[in-house]
């Protein structure tokens, strides 16, 4: 194939560009994937709607599903597990390749590797515009975190993997001993949803859900949460347990000072969901003193949460359950119906499978 699709993001809000462009040319270290599919984040629909700034023109998308088509010289054989990677595998790989051996890769924060390529990010240069997921190739930087996975199991469940699936093992990481806790989620979107399965999985004792959507809020319920309620009842006429962790996906400062009300004494609140600018929050010092609280922020993950990511969604019946939040799918040519799509309440994640013929 000489030439394929990419949409490109050019600073115009709402709008995207479909292009034409030469399949790329490898150069030392990197590898090319064929793409299957991607789905658009959240993020991305922030980025699209102006609501975060990026360098311009860009493909973005990030979470991304592939093949692997060819090897550049000297670009590494081995998936992040150790084993051989082929011409032919389908494989996630982490949001951001790393150097290894900046002060934040020595310190493990290699999300903030300071030689990062982050994909579905970078500005798009000539001869290195394919390194984001809204196009038919993508091009692996050297220190990319690959992970292998099976044939069968839906492009829906694996797309996520590299985003929402991989960051919320990071926040749970984050806040420590989970089993028989009680776990405050807001924010029932994709990241929550995911993060409502994987504390149970990790053994929760209750899930209490704040979600604005009455539909999240059932979906919630339905994935196995104690209770799911609208943020003003938590203001008004509800009363929760002493919440040992509160994992905070909605970005909203209401949420967080709203949640930090039923936190227990030594416990641990996460913030995963406040990637866009907004103004500051309010927090009493010496309640986090007295009470003895530990306060994380996550933002995006390690290639250990990639694994760990990858092991839950094709290992774990209970993922199963993620499968139907992902949809409908576009071609790449129906990116206006995509966009739509993806902003409309009901939506989870929405995407492009890829049409190859």
């Amino acid at each position: 194939m000489d030439n394929a699709n990419a949409l490109f993001f050019d600073g115009h809000a709402g709008r995207l560009r479909l292009a034409h462009l030469p399949r790329p040319i490898l150069k030392r270290g990197e590898t090319l994937v064929r793409v299957e599919a991607a789905t658009i984040c959240g993020s991305d629909v922030h980025t699209i709607h102006k609501r975060r700034e990026v360098l311009v023109p860009t493909i973005l998308g990030h979470e991304i599903l592939g093949f692997v088509e060819d090897f550049g010289e000297g670009a590494s054989r081995f998936d992040a597990r150790g084993g051989n990677l082929e011409i032919g595998d389908r494989v996630v790989w982490g949001v951001v390749a790393h150097c290894g051996a900046c002060g934040f890769c020595g310190r493990g924060l290699t999300q903030k590797c300071s030689r990062a390529t982050k994909y579905g990010h970078e500005k798009a240069e000539f001869g290195s515009e394919w390194t984001g997921g809204f196009g038919e190739w993508c091009v692996l930087a050297p220190g990319t975190t690959v992970v292998k996975v099976p044939i069968e199991i839906p492009a829906g469940l694996l797309c996520p993997a590299s985003c929402s699936t991989a960051t919320v093992f990071s926040a749970m990481e984050a806040a420590g001993d989970l089993s028989g806790k009680t776990f405050l989620i807001t924010g029932a979107g994709l990241l929550g949803a995911t993060a409502i399965l994987v504390s149970r999985f990790y053994g929760a004792k209750k899930i209490f859900v704040v979600e604005a959507l009455e539909h999240r809020r059932l979906k919630a319920m339905e994935l196995g949460a104690s209770d799911a309620f609208p943020p003003g009842d938590l203001l008004r006429n509800v009363e929760l347990p002493p919440i040992d962790v509160f994992l905070e996906f909605s970005g909203s400062n209401s949420a967080w000072e709203v949640g930090t009300r039923f936190l227990s004494t030594g416990g641990v609140a996460v913030l995963i969901g406040s990637v866009f600018p907004s103004k500051d929050a309010s927090i009493n010092l010496e309640t986090v003193v007295r009470r003895m609280w530990t306060i994380r922020g996550v933002h995006n993950y390690g290639p250990r949460h990639l694994i760990r990511a990858v092991d839950f969604l094709t290992n774990s019946e209970m993922a199963l359950s993620l499968t139907g939040l992902v949809g409908p799918w576009f071609a790449m040519g129906q990116y206006t119906e995509a966009l739509e799509q993806a902003v409309k309440p009901e939506t989870y994640r929405t995407g492009f499978l890829m049409d190859r013929k």
